[in-house]
């Protein structure tokens, strides 16, 4: 801790699970810090933000122990990405405020269609479907191998701001600017 002699302060917690950190009351002492200087929390801040986030909390496997179970965790990721593609069409679908069928006709398909994609039991996603969903949402769409540290990190935050993806549209002004 930094100055030790000073005295110790609870932070609020994050308004969001996006931080990662940890939720339960036991684990809310984690948050505890000392009072700081507007320099040193920034130093702070900014070293949290550049180191790997197991400083602050555990490790995301810490309680996966049905993970040593192959089987299991295969199961377990094979059902996160296909619950999570369809989670995430409907919420960035329902984000943008489209109906099923508006969707349908930006990609020429069906509204039954779309109504399978959103089906978390579905899962027979192509990628070109994924390509033409992307390009419809305005959204990049990236597809790639991860660890299962960072499987069970991205898991922990399902809330439809980490679901949602902003449209190009809105980050345009970045380029402009």
């Amino acid at each position: 801790m930094i100055g030790t002699t000073q005295s110790i302060m609870t932070l609020d917690p994050p308004i969001t699970k996006s931080y990662a950190m940890p939720t339960s009351t036991q684990k809310q002492s984690l948050w505890k810090t000392d009072v700081l200087s507007a320099n040193q929390i920034s130093v702070f801040i900014n070293l949290k933000i550049s180191i790997n986030s197991t400083v602050l909390c555990e490790h995301p496997l810490r309680y996966r122990h049905d993970w040593l179970d192959q089987e299991f965790r295969q199961g377990y990721m094979e059902a996160s990405v296909e619950e999570g593609i369809a989670w995430q069409i409907r919420a960035i679908r329902e984000d943008r405020q489209l109906t099923q069928k508006q969707l349908a006709e930006m990609i020429d398909t069906t509204q039954s269609a779309i109504s399978r994609l959103e089906d978390p039991e579905y899962g027979k996603y192509s990628i070109d479907t994924l390509i033409s969903l992307a390009n419809a949402f305005d959204c990049a769409l990236s597809i790639r191998f991860i660890s299962y540290a960072d499987l069970a990190t991205n898991n922990e935050d399902l809330s439809l701001s980490a679901l949602t993806a902003e449209s190009f549209e809105n980050q345009r002004h970045i380029i402009e600017d």
